[in-house]
């Protein structure tokens, strides 16, 4: 698990959207990629089924799983961490990451 804080100065905040900053999704995507490159061996993989469910927003705390589904096939989850003991948090975004031809 990768756990991290989305900062609360975050340059995307102040254009997406002014009064109720939200981080854009390819930029959370983008942290989903990043963590499965430090874990997967493979260079080639293709986002399948992405679920946006809540909106990420400045300082919020989230939690990154990817798990091994099948062979070459990865599925990911992102939930916001909150102070509910025992809690995963809220689900902010779910998919897959599956293997494509090199």
């Amino acid at each position: 698990m990768l756990t991290l804080t989305i900062p609360c100065d975050h340059a995307s905040f102040s254009g997406h959207f002014p009064g109720n900053p939200i981080l854009p999704g390819v930029l959370l995507l983008e942290r989903v990629m990043a963590y499965a490159q430090s874990r997967i061996t493979f260079a080639n993989y293709a986002l399948l089924n992405v679920k946006f469910l809540a909106s990420v927003g400045p300082g919020d705390t989230l939690n990154l799983t990817l798990a091994e589904s099948a062979p070459d096939n990865f599925a990911f989850t992102v939930f916001i961490a909150n102070d509910s003991a025992g809690s995963q948090g809220t689900l902010a975004c779910s998919g897959q990451l599956r293997r494509v031809a090199d």
